[in-house]
């Protein structure tokens, strides 16, 4: 009811406080030490020359989530998703592709052992 008077009042105020509420989320939010119990196997997508998310913190998030592989496309930033669209997609599409193949056994496979591929 709040977040609806202060829109239909101040759109702008809005947007400033959601702004502000992801940024706390952003700082203070921390489920590192659930990475290990997800069971789905996981592709982390990462840009080399990112700088809002360096790409180290992918490298964490793959190496302590359960088959988890870590795609890294080379030379792009935090908007790759759209300055490499192409390879992006090839990537998330073959991934599903391995993972329709991959037999239930394979996929039980420690947190730490990291299959990490690169565009190129």
């Amino acid at each position: 009811r709040i977040a609806l008077s202060i829109s239909a009042a101040s759109p702008e105020l809005l947007e400033e406080m959601e702004y502000f509420s992801i940024a706390e989320a952003v700082v203070t939010h921390n489920t590192y030490d659930r990475l290990p119990r997800i069971v789905a196997p996981t592709l982390v997508i990462s840009g080399s020359a990112d700088r809002q998310v360096p790409v180290e913190n992918a490298k964490i998030l793959a190496s302590n989530i359960p088959n988890a592989e870590l795609f890294i496309l080379d030379n792009m930033g935090h908007g790759f998703i759209v300055e490499a669209a192409e390879q992006t997609n090839k990537a998330i599409i073959n991934f599903l592709k391995r993972q329709s193949r991959t037999p239930l056994r394979e996929l039980n496979r420690p947190p730490g052992k990291l299959q990490t591929l690169r565009s190129g």
